[in-house]
């Protein structure tokens, strides 16, 4: 895999309240790939049903307070230090080296697409929030209309995040069509099964940790300004296998215990997931065993 590749790479499904369905899982990226993908068509704003009182994403009547939500973004991925957020890090070099030539010098200028030619050569902070706003653009033109700028800081951070990760929104149609009717809180419960990714040592759907925590991550940034939401949690005592094995249960609770969301997805844990949550599943789907063990095979 080129460097641009690890730099740049590709990559919901709908959710249920309390009683399961069975829903899916995308499972378009590799661990440690980013991934950015193409235009989407924008949508007639005639079409769109917009409730104004709740657009906002924050407490009826009240306007949320304007932050440079780009920023804090940056910060969230890259950290303070601008190399160490969850994008990056001591051990991973996807977006602490970009000031130098690492970009240039693993795929040759010639074969940069013309959007990221702009961010060559220039420090982290100017790179990633230029990579973000260019994601905000796509996310606002998924949206269609002019609903992205009526959202609140949170929700536009949100949208974004999931634009650079997981690519066109519209590919998902209950999130993005609560999302344009102004309903955040179903929007945000659209999202809760979108964990899933490619396994590359059994070459299927899996599930990944750090997916399911990000996704509990999001809703809980919006559910923190919105009075309609609870924030919400999963242990690995809640994650299970499913059905005949094969699928998933995973079970989101509030703060005090109780379940707020069960989710079913098509999927089994990616060969990196801990130990402890591979060995509740039948152990002939790991043949080649799970973790370092498997990479070796």
């Amino acid at each position: 895999m080129s460097i641009f590749d690890q730099l740049f790479g590709k990559q919901m499904s709908p959710p249920t309240q309390i009683t399961p369905t069975a829903g899916s899982v995308n499972v378009q990226r590799d661990p440690g790939e980013i991934i950015l993908l193409g235009e989407s068509k924008p949508v007639e704003e005639s079409k769109l049903k917009v409730q104004k009182q709740d657009i906002l994403g924050s407490k009826p009547g009240k306007q949320p307070e304007q932050t440079n939500w780009i920023k804090d973004l940056r910060i969230r991925y890259i950290g303070k230090d601008n190399k160490s957020g969850i994008e990056g890090g001591p051990s991973e070099t996807r977006l602490e080296d970009l000031s130098k030539s690492t970009l240039i010098a693993g795929i040759g200028e010639e074969n940069v697409p013309d959007h990221l030619k702009k961010f060559i050569g220039k420090d982290n902070v100017s790179l990633v929030e230029g990579m973000l706003q260019y994601n905000a653009d796509l996310a606002s033109n998924d949206i269609g209309g002019n609903l992205f700028d009526k959202y609140d800081d949170d929700f536009k951070s949100v949208l974004t995040d999931m634009r650079y990760n997981k690519g066109s929104l519209t590919k998902y149609n209950k999130f993005i069509t609560n999302a344009r009717e102004g309903n955040i809180p179903k929007a945000m419960e659209e999202t809760l099964d979108i964990v899933g990714l490619k396994d590359p040592v059994y070459d299927r759907r899996s599930f990944a940790m750090g997916l399911v925590n990000r996704v509990v991550e999001n809703y809980n940034i919006i559910a923190k300004n919105n009075p309609n939401m609870e924030e919400i949690s999963i242990r690995d005592n809640d994650i299970r296998p499913y059905g005949d094995g094969t699928q998933t249960i995973l079970i989101y609770r509030t703060k005090d215990g109780k379940q707020a969301f069960n989710k079913i997805i098509n999927a089994v844990p990616h060969y990196k997931v801990r130990p402890s949550i591979i060995k509740k599943y039948n152990q002939n789907l790991y043949p080649k065993g799970y973790g370092k063990k498997a990479e070796k095979r």
